[in-house]
């Protein structure tokens, strides 16, 4: 496992805006490659008009955005990256297979998504990536 190879997941929510602020405190002026991760859901038809602000657009807009957040806190824009990984029935399987599949050791993620039920401590998400990453960092921000 290597710290220097950091998977952040992403949803498109203003939740997840912690998780990228905090490695960009802590981490910057490093050489870590840092892949912003999002999960575009496969739906049933019945929802399919259902926007939850998560589309392929709205992603591209938000990773640039967030790339050029991480760049301002001083990390090298040729080691950041994205990718959206289309149509997974688990957004946590979906995460967990890119960070197993391509070397993460470290998965970043916030502590909750799109859901903003107050009772909860933590994300639907972000309660099965702790239990099925067991052999990666995981970090909760």
């Amino acid at each position: 496992m290597s710290v220097k190879r950091i998977l952040v997941a992403v949803d498109g929510s203003l939740k997840s805006m912690p998780a990228v602020d905090y490695i960009g405190k802590i981490m910057s002026k490093q050489n870590i490659h840092v892949t912003l991760f999002h999960v575009l859901m496969k739906r049933p038809e019945a929802y399919l008009d259902f926007n939850v602000g998560s589309s392929r657009e709205d992603m591209d807009m938000l990773g640039e955005w967030l790339k050029k957040r991480l760049v301002s806190c001083g990390f090298n824009a040729d080691l950041i990256f994205e990718t959206i990984l289309k149509e997974k029935l688990s957004r946590a399987e979906g995460i967990f297979s890119e960070a197993r599949d391509q070397g993460f050791g470290t998965i970043l993620a916030g502590r909750k998504g799109l859901s903003d039920v107050s009772e909860f401590f933590m994300g639907r998400v972000t309660r099965k990536i702790l239990f099925i990453g067991s052999d990666k960092a995981v970090w909760i921000v």
